[in-house]
This record gives structure tokens, sequence and C-alpha cells, in this order.
């Protein structure tokens, strides 16, 4: 299924955007040849995620992140230079030139039970249920320029063009399936000089009170592991914001 499946009223044409043709001139040539070779042989790909929210900004992506109706073992065969990352997942970085990206099939998440992994995968055909399982909205937009298609189901555009910061989805329930989407959270509003929207704030002071009673800083409530200190650093959070953690720890 090309399509995608996607629900017709959030699909788009590329071309209806201003930013349209500086968009498909920044995206590499080793990306087109991806998404063309996954349209050839009828699958359908997206560029997704932070790449879209990027050139969207006018900047510059540092990487291309695509979503497919492909499996993992069709992506394999369809590439030569593969490595099954996390095939488990779904996903596998395929090089080309010297380029490397990672394809991941369209899945569902559920049952987050160590607030961190996913414990269920569902693979599916449609682009829809990908972007449902992703963390804030200017991350949950899908593009494709050969297929002429802008998917975008919760209003990444409008948040974008407003400056804020929204959960995909009910706020609490995202935060508590991911712990460190809170950090993700920060460090955008942070990096992007965004406001936090008032419903997905309102979460993150409520599972704050709920973890760490009066503590008055929502980013708190996230469990503080070494492997979460890892990754929350790895996250390339501001400074600023990982001084904070690093004091509140020592205190």
């Amino acid at each position: 299924d090309r399509s995608g499946g996607a629900d017709l009223q959030h699909v788009v044409c590329f071309d209806e955007y201003q930013e349209a043709s500086y968009i498909i001139d920044q995206i590499p040539q080793d990306i087109i040849t991806i998404l063309e070779t996954l349209g050839n042989n009828k699958h359908s790909g997206y560029i997704v995620g932070g790449a879209i929210r990027d050139l969207l900004m006018g900047i510059i992506p540092k990487e291309f992140d695509i979503a497919s109706s492909a499996t993992s073992n069709q992506i394999e065969s369809l590439f030569n230079n593969t490595i099954p990352v996390g095939k488990a997942f779904g996903t596998i970085i395929v090089t080309i030139n010297q380029t490397s990206t990672e394809i991941t099939t369209f899945r569902k998440e559920s049952n987050y039970t160590d607030a961190r992994h996913p414990e269920t995968v569902i693979f599916t055909n449609t682009i829809s249920d990908d972007l449902h399982r992703r963390d804030f909205t200017i991350n949950a937009m899908a593009a494709n320029p050969l297929t002429d298609e802008f998917i975008d189901i919760f209003n990444g555009i409008e948040h974008l063009n407003k400056g804020i910061i929204s959960c995909v989805g009910e706020p609490k329930t995202r935060f508590q399936e991911d712990t460190l989407r809170a950090f993700r959270c920060f460090r955008f509003a942070s990096q992007l000089n965004f406001q936090i929207e008032e419903k997905t704030l309102n979460a993150l002071s409520i599972l704050s009170k709920i973890n760490k009673g009066s503590c008055p800083f929502p980013l708190l409530f996230t469990p503080v592991t070494p492997w979460n200190l890892l990754l929350f650093t790895l996250e390339k959070i501001p400074n600023g914001l990982l001084i904070l953690v690093v004091i509140v720890i020592i205190i």
C-alpha cells in the first residue's frame, strides 16, 4: 500500500507550502533514492520526525529518519548495505554512499512497563498509526516529496508557527509511558525558544507532585538512574538544565 493509509483529510499536496521548494532542495539524494526504492517496490515511505520539523524551520537536518510500510526483512532485501540495529522494533540502518539512515516499519506501541520502553510493538501498514505513537506534535509530521504528500494529523505546522510544545494525545499518558519525554520537552522549549502548551505543562506539574511531593521542578519527576542520566546527557540537554539536575541529585 503506497498511500500509507493516512486519513485523507490530513494529507495535503507538498507544494501547497511556501517552503516546499526549499525543503525539497535540502533533502539529500541518498534519501530520495531510499524513497524511490521503497516506492518502486510497492512500499510507502515517509521522512518523519525531527528532519521535517527542522526543514520547516529552515534548519538543515543532521540526520533523516524514514518510516515505511516495508517490514525489516523486506528492507534488508531491498538494500545492499544494512545493519539490523533494532530489528525487533522494526528498525534497520541503510547505508548509501556513506550516508546511514534508519528505516523503521510503521508501528504501534503499548504497555511501557519500565517507563521507558514499550513491552508490545505491533507493526502496521499505516503512517497514521506510526505518528500517533510520537511524543510532540512538532515531531509527528511526515512527508514524501516524490508522492507529493505532507501529513500533519496533529497540527504540527500550526504549533511550529505559534512556537509551542504540545504532546500528541494525552500529555500525562505520554510522560508516563516514557519519562525521558519530560527531558525532551524542556530541551525543545529551551533550544527552540518555544513555550510549553498549558495542558502539557500541567501534566508535568501534576506528575512532579505525585512523584516528588512538593518538588518545584516538574522536570524531576523522572526517575534518576545512571542509565537515564546517561541518556539525558546524550539527548544534548542544555547545560543549564543538566547542571540543575546534578545539583538536585547532590542535594
